[in-house]
């Protein structure tokens, strides 16, 4: 039996069928890579969005075969053919996306978070302010942590510089790092030291970095004049319980960082 024109087997090896079973395979690996690298990003963030990908899939191919079909029928052509035709086009699809989801990780195609390694520190300081007596802690606590997969540090917190007034004062320490990030330093006091309903004060800006080691975990930052702020918006001196806090510090913050360790 002669086949009709356009159907039967000829039309599966057709330059156009072909180039359209082409498009699915490289359509299904753009998918498929698309919801490997949402998975990779962990959280609910990333269940969701490959859970869009994988949505918007199966929606668009029930989508296409529903058309075909509806066009066939409406055209007195058969059905049939056509559905084998888009079956066999969603089955490429498929393969396609199943392809590109298990061979993302090793052609790049995922996330990979930044190994960013950290180490006990120790601080000693050297801190004024107007009005307000500071006693400093030697060889207080501090951790250190590293540039993204690298062993300079980027950031030294001091848990416990002194005690400034009536509270503990702490440090966060921004190194300059050559890759654009702000560099400085912000001092607060310990939340646990203020009234309830206080804003927490705090002091911050740029800083003047001496004696830094190659690697970022030795070294003294020098600052001058540092403004005070308060968190939440308030006045300084505002709450149920004011303080005096020194309206700016000055002084310097010297850190060793002990060996590094992965992040926990």
């Amino acid at each position: 039996m002669a086949h009709q024109p356009g159907v039967g087997p000829r039309r599966f090896g057709s330059p156009f069928f072909m180039a359209l079973g082409a498009s699915m395979v490289a359509i299904g690996i753009l998918v498929g890579r698309s919801i490997a690298y949402q998975q990779s990003l962990g959280g609910l963030g990333g269940i969701f969005g490959a859970a869009s990908w994988g949505a918007a899939l199966i929606g668009g191919s029930a989508l296409v075969v529903v058309a075909a079909l509806i066009v066939t029928w409406r055209r007195r052509g058969n059905v049939r053919r056509t559905a084998g035709s888009s079956l066999l086009l969603g089955a490429l699809l498929a393969a396609g996306t199943i392809g590109g989801s298990a061979t993302a990780a090793t052609t790049g195609g995922v996330y990979v978070r930044p190994i960013e390694l950290d180490a006990l520190g120790r601080t000693n300081a050297e801190v004024t302010g107007q009005g307000v007596l500071f006693a400093p802690t030697a060889d207080g606590d501090a951790e250190c942590r590293s540039v993204p997969d690298g062993t300079n540090a980027a950031i030294v917190i001091a848990l416990d510089v002194g005690e400034l007034g009536s509270g503990t004062l702490r440090s966060w320490i921004s190194l300059p790092t050559g890759d654009g990030d702000a560099e400085g330093i912000e001092l607060i006091i310990d939340g646990a030291d203020l009234a309830e309903g206080s804003g927490q004060p705090n002091w911050h800006g740029t800083a003047t970095f001496k004696g830094l080691g190659a690697d970022g975990t030795t070294g003294t930052v020098v600052f001058e004049s540092l403004p005070l702020q308060l968190d939440g918006g308030k006045e300084p001196g505002a709450g149920p319980a004011p303080v005096d806090w020194p309206v700016a510090l000055s002084g310097r913050i010297s850190w060793t960082c002990g060996p590094w360790g992965p992040q926990e």
